[in-house]
């Protein structure tokens, strides 16, 4: 249906080229240079409309493939958690003469499952509200070292038992900061989270500090997992973009980890930053000023990204 309204519109282009070639250039060509003329631009605009139309089925095709591989991972991504924690549910109600010990490594493996579904579902939802140009930022006071200790435990949880050792410092002559504490959360939290998807062993260490020029405050998430190679850092804050995008790849997540973390850190008027190299680990730092922009909303920012 597509490719019959592309010629279509071909045609019509063609021929209405062609009439306004006679009609401005008729009486001033002989016969031969002026069918010359005409076949030269139906021809001309031919090949651009087809190019055209090409590129726009490419595109189509490409935007298809994009949605179809989002729906499979987040229906992936969504359902394995929840059938985990169902599973060792029903382990737990079944088997009462389960060991004690047994019965801990079960209940580590749900919280575990639980903790990747809630940041999926809490991804999805805060992603929906930027990308729809609603909701502002809520004022708050955050102490970083507080913050950092709230969140340990849940990098335990996302961690599930790897040989990954978890550690955190802040300075301790960094200010209280005047920000949304439950955005700030959220992109400390995604960072985390992608540093334990992507380190098997090793360690990941979250600091914080007061930047070089001590006109803000950078948080850096450090890590010792398989790192990226150049092209790839220039993918990762797309939205949904995985570096592999099967469900079957060795790599978990939506994608929207990193993307929703940028978008965050423009909201709070901060900066995002990446150093990485293969098989060599990962830096992300954001840096944040002491008080966030209060009074701009989501729409103020896309309308400024736009512009």
């Amino acid at each position: 249906m597509i490719e019959r309204r592309t010629q279509l519109v071909v045609q019509l282009v063609v021929v209405l080229s062609a009439g306004t070639a006679v009609v401005v250039f008729g009486r001033a060509l002989t016969p031969a240079a002026t069918l010359f003329l005409l076949v030269a631009t139906a021809v001309g605009i031919s090949l651009s409309a087809r190019g055209r139309a090409g590129r726009a089925v490419r595109a189509d095709d490409a935007a298809r493939r994009l949605k179809s591989e989002l729906l499979s991972n987040v229906s992936h991504e969504l359902r394995t958690p929840l059938n985990a924690i169902l599973g060792y549910a029903e382990i737990l109600e079944t088997i009462p003469e389960i060991s004690t010990v047994e019965r801990q490594q079960i209940v580590v493996r749900i919280l575990s499952n639980a903790m990747a579904l809630t940041c999926a579902v809490n991804n999805l939802l805060e992603y929906s509200t930027v990308a729809a140009g609603v909701g502002e930022l809520r004022s708050g006071t955050v102490r970083l070292a507080e913050l950092f200790d709230e969140l340990e435990p849940w990098v335990g949880r996302l961690l599930d038992e790897k040989p990954v050792a978890f550690s955190w410092v802040a300075d301790a002559d960094l200010p209280t900061l005047e920000t949304d504490r439950s955005k700030l959360r959220q992109v400390v939290l995604n960072l985390l989270a992608n540093a334990a998807k992507f380190t098997a062993a090793g360690e990941i260490r979250l600091s914080a500090r007061r930047a070089d020029d001590d006109a803000g405050i950078e948080i850096a998430v450090t890590d010792t997992g398989v790192g990226m190679s150049a092209s790839e850092q220039g993918r990762i804050f797309e939205d949904f973009r995985q570096l592999s995008g099967s469900t079957t790849r060795p790599f978990g997540g939506i994608g929207l980890g990193l993307t929703l973390a940028r978008r965050l850190c423009e909201l709070l008027g901060a900066s995002i930053a990446v150093e990485s190299a293969p098989a060599k680990g990962t830096r992300v730092a954001v840096r944040l000023p002491a008080i966030a922009p209060f009074g701009r909303g989501v729409m103020g920012l896309e309308a400024r990204a736009s512009a």
